[in-house]
């Protein structure tokens, strides 16, 4: 075979052109009446016809045939002649069926594996066999590392058009993904401003209700004109529902739908009881140190009616009429996250021996309830130098809802 055959087998990156051009070379040079190069491939151990020449007898074995040819099925050297194999062997069925006498067989191997088989059918002239075999036996490794680089860089071609098409592929799931969260997240998103358009409404209607109760009350009231206790009675119930109201109020007029700033609220709601007091008012004074916290509604309501028991005990007991004074209410954290308010004003305080917790007043039994049952806290009362009381409870008893 010419030299520059094998320069361009060495060159070729088409295992298909390859085999071509090397089985024409081989059966003209050869005489052999048909050339077939069989792949192998080690991992499945399946057999692919790359080319034959004559191109009709592409079709002359089967796959599972070509697996009895290939020498991991039967090693070592085979026989020439078909009439000189054994009975028991397989190879020999298969050439004496389509009338093949004579046979060599190369295996063309890499570093250590079987890369793929060269078979040359029915050479004439049994005399010129010998010479035959030992000239593709010195051409098999030059074969070998063509058909090795052809494969290989048909393998990497292949591999390249998986991934290429892997990424299409994946281009195509994150494109799809990419819709689907950007619906959702529109869903959720208009899911989400329905939600908080409901929850202020029920806010505003809440507070609204309250409202309605709050006037029904003082309706109420104007039929006793005289009668002191009447007139007490709803003003301290109306107290208690502008505390709670005002909690809906800010809330439904807040970013936040569970939360409001308990300085201003606080602030807001001594504001609404001082209102309440009409003349009084203005000979009391208060200060005002409260951290500047959010507080969740499940924790503002109750602390707003304790604060509004605590003031109106003040302006109707602490001061003589007319009378002046000052109240102090503080609200901090303490080390424990607990939340701590302090209360004080300094009026004239109660009786010594006052029982507080034993107390008949409605006011009274409202603090106590609400700190220990409601916000599981504890509070403490003193009467002397005026009225104090601590109160202290835990600020994370809810979480939040909304």
């Amino acid at each position: 075979m010419a030299v520059d055959v094998f320069s361009d087998l060495l060159a070729a990156t088409d295992s298909a052109h390859m085999g071509k051009k090397l089985t024409e070379q081989l059966r003209e040079v050869t005489g052999a009446k048909t050339v077939l190069l069989v792949s192998h491939e080690a991992g499945s151990g399946r057999h692919t016809l790359i080319h034959a020449n004559p191109a009709r007898r592409s079709g002359l074995f089967s796959s599972r045939e070509l697996e009895i040819l290939c020498p991991a099925c039967v090693p070592g050297l085979l026989p020439r002649s078909t009439a000189d194999f054994p009975d028991d062997n397989p190879i020999k069925a298969l050439l004496a069926e389509r009338k093949i006498e004579t046979i060599l067989r190369f295996p063309l191997t890499g570093e250590h594996d079987l890369i793929a088989t060269l078979f040359l059918l029915d050479l004439p002239g049994l005399e010129r066999i010998d010479e035959t075999a030992s000239i593709v036996s010195h051409l098999s490794p030059v074969i070998a590392l063509a058909l090795r680089n052809s494969l290989s860089h048909e393998r990497m071609i292949k591999q390249a058009e998986q991934l290429d098409l892997l990424a299409v592929e994946l281009e195509k799931k994150v494109e799809d993904r990419t819709k689907e969260l950007e619906e959702s997240n529109r869903s959720l998103n208009t899911s989400l401003r329905e939600k908080e358009t409901l929850i202020r409404e029920l806010y505003h209607r809440t507070k609204n209700t309250l409202q309605v109760v709050s006037g029904i009350l003082k309706l109420q009231a104007v039929k006793f004109p005289d009668n002191q206790p009447v007139c007490d009675l709803v003003e301290i119930t109306d107290n208690r529902i502008q505390a709670i109201s005002l909690v809906h109020q800010m809330l439904y007029s807040s970013k936040d739908l569970s939360r409001i700033q308990i300085r201003e609220y606080v602030s807001e709601l001594v504001g609404l009881i001082r209102i309440s007091r009409g003349a009084e008012r203005s000979n009391v004074s208060f200060s005002l140190e409260i951290e500047d916290r959010p507080y969740l509604l499940d924790t503002a309501i109750p602390l707003g009616l304790i604060l509004t028991e605590l003031v109106t005990n003040t302006y109707k007991y602490a001061f003589e009429p007319g009378g002046s004074g000052r109240v102090t209410i503080t609200l901090r954290m303490d080390g424990e996250e607990n939340t701590v308010i302090s209360y004080a004003d300094d009026g004239r305080g109660v009786p010594e021996g006052f029982d507080f917790r034993g107390g008949k007043t409605l006011g009274l039994q409202l603090v106590f309830n609400i700190v220990e049952q409601q916000l599981r806290g504890s509070v403490e009362f003193r009467g002397d130098k005026g009225l104090s009381c601590l109160i202290a409870f835990p600020k994370a008893l809810y979480s939040n809802r909304v």
